[in-house]
């Protein structure tokens, strides 16, 4: 019989570490926008290859209970004199710890493969935030910061400044009624 593949409890502490690293990009500051539209192609290729390494993994064991399931069908109805349903070949089975361990394994990979396509749907919407952001940057919505030459602002200044655009633009559209 072939071995089977196992996460073995160094691929899995490795895995969150990495998982981790990615989940603290995800963070948008304003100030670093530039920073961010050029990491970010980089970052989502390299969530989606693991996504796409996981997807194989989970696939490959598939493939591997399938077989192993498909074997242990056969031998049995071989080995059995008489008719054997289904659920006696399923019950069979359960009761297999080789095929028990290889299911708890599928759980855990399709466990990690959740957690990374969360992630990677995490940066998708990161990706449309960014493209919004730039929009509005390009807009001038932050010219006052720039001109200034401040970029450590603190929560109540840009509250305050905040407050003083959005008086702007109803003046803005008082006079256009």
């Amino acid at each position: 019989m072939a071995s089977r593949p196992t996460l073995n409890n160094e691929v899995v502490e490795e895995d969150e570490a990495e998982y981790k690293h990615y989940r603290s990009k995800l963070r948008i500051q304003k100030t670093n926008l530039d920073t961010h539209f050029e990491q970010h192609p980089e970052l989502f290729h390299e969530i989606s290859e693991k996504c796409r390494v996981l997807q194989s993994q989970r696939d490959l064991l598939l493939f591997r209970i399938k077989r192993y399931e498909s074997r242990f069908y056969t031998k049995t109805k071989a080995n059995t004199t008489g008719r054997v349903t289904k659920e006696e070949l399923s019950a069979k089975i359960m009761n297999e710890p080789h095929w028990r361990a290889m299911q708890d394994d599928l759980k855990e990979l399709q466990h990690h493969l959740a957690k990374w396509q969360t992630l990677k749907e995490s940066f998708n919407q990161r990706s449309q935030m960014l493209r919004e952001l730039g929009r509005i940057y390009v807009a001038g919505y932050f010219s006052d910061i720039v001109i200034k030459g401040s970029n450590d602002l603190t929560d109540e200044t840009y509250a305050q400044r905040r407050v003083a655009m959005s008086q702007q633009r109803k003046a803005t559209k008082k006079r256009k009624l």
